[in-house]
Order: C-alpha cells, then structure tokens, then sequence
C-alpha cells in the first residue's frame, strides 16, 4: 500500500517504512528552485531591475534630502524676517502710546 517515493525523500534508515520529513521535502524543493533559478537566464534580469530601482531610490533620498535642507533654510529666514517685523511692531506700539 505504501506509496514509491523518489530516491532522495526516501527513509534511508528504515526502507521498509516510506517515512520522510517535511524538511527533507523543503530542502530538495529548494535545492530544485535555487538550481532552475540560476539556470534561469530571466532571473539576471530581476537583478538588473532590482539594481536600477536601488540607484533610483538612493538617487531619491539624496535628492530629497537636499531639497530637505534647502527648506529648513528657507524656513529659518522667513521666521527671522518674522520676528524682526514682529519687534518693529512692538516697537512702534510703545512709541504710539
């Protein structure tokens, strides 16, 4: 009733009892996949890709960055004119009174 198994999942201890591990199963699996992958000449694109997309986004960051500060400059030179028109207006309040 036993079912055959391949060579490579069967019970080398016992060869009367088909008894295997799903970790046997995984690894075989992923011996299979890693082996078709590299085979595989589609995959040099993926990596290509994955490649470009990490050059775009380091390009991003730093980018963002820069346009970051260049803000935070912007900002801090508003808020200086800000308090300088803000202490004229006080100023000419106490000179009105």
């Amino acid at each position: 009733m036993a079912r055959s198994l391949p060579k490579g999942l069967r019970n080398t201890n016992d060869s009367d009892d088909v008894h295997f591990t799903w970790m046997r199963i995984a690894m075989k699996t992923l011996k299979t996949l890693l082996k078709d992958f590299l085979a595989e000449e589609g995959g040099q694109d993926v990596i290509e890709y994955s490649l470009l997309l990490t050059l775009i986004g380091l390009t991003s960051v730093f980018a963002l960055t820069v346009v970051g500060i260049n803000i935070v400059t912007v900002f801090d030179r508003t808020l200086a004119k800000l308090r300088v028109a803000d202490a004229a207006v006080d100023i000419t309040n106490v000179n009105n009174k």
